[in-house]
This record gives structure tokens, sequence and C-alpha cells, in this order.
């Protein structure tokens, strides 16, 4: 008995570490490009703003009327149409580290494609709010 007692103990132990660690945004480095994204709920939200001084780009995806957007397929590419990055945001924001220069990126929600260039800079951040037309308002 004391036995199954243990072993619960650390299935619920191990079980409370798994929940608390999905929950946590992970930094991902790909080649030339670090990023991270999420923003869904406060402690989300706090998590980001705390590591969003590591960053030189930060993209935010929002419908017209204001609701945030998660599940948006991102592409970045650099001047000559070379692919940096193609991701899928875990929420509304999505914080990218590159380097300084000019973008095109392009963002996927509910089939419909916004396209906007950025210049991220040597020093400080470029901040952009890309907005669709959705169903969601």
């Amino acid at each position: 008995m004391r036995d199954i007692f243990w072993i619960l103990a650390v299935v619920l132990v191990a079980g409370m570490t798994a929940v608390s660690s999905s929950a946590q945004e992970v930094v991902v480095e790909d080649g030339a490009v670090t990023f991270v994204s999420g923003g869904i709920g406060s402690e989300s939200v706090e998590r980001m703003a705390a590591l969003a001084g590591r960053f030189n780009l930060k993209l935010v995806f929002a419908t017209q009327g204001g609701s945030y957007l998660a599940d948006v397929n991102v592409r970045i590419d650099d001047t000559r149409g070379n692919k940096l990055l193609d991701t899928v945001s875990d929420g509304p924001w999505l914080l990218v580290r590159m380097a300084p220069g000019r973008y095109r990126i392009r963002a996927i929600f509910d089939a419909t494609m916004v396209e906007r260039w950025a210049t991220v800079p040597a020093g400080g951040r470029s901040d952009l709010i890309l907005r669709w037309q959705a169903a969601v308002d």
C-alpha cells in the first residue's frame, strides 16, 4: 500500500511539472533567427513582456475590432526572398530577434494573408500590428 502511495505521488508531481512547463513560452533558435510566441492569458502576457527587451521585432496579430488572434501562420523573408522564418504563432505576440535589415512579413489567418514590410533596427525594436477582417469581431 505504501508503494502505491509513493507511485501516485510521483505521478502527480510529474503531471504538475508537465502542465506548468507546457504553459511556458519556449524561445526557439532557428538558424540566424530566434523567436518566441504567446500572449494568451495575463500570465503569458507578463512573461512575453518580460522577454520583449531581448528581441528587435514584435508582431501582434488582431482583428480590425481589436480581438487578438492565435494560430497565425507567419513567414519572414529577406529582400532577396530567402525564407528566414516559417512558423505558427501560439498567441497574438510573436517576438523575433534577427539581423538588422528590411524584411517581408506574410501572415495568414483564416485563409487571408496580410503582408507588411518591416525594418528591423540595429538598436531598439520595430513593433507591427497585423490586422484582419474576421468573423470573430
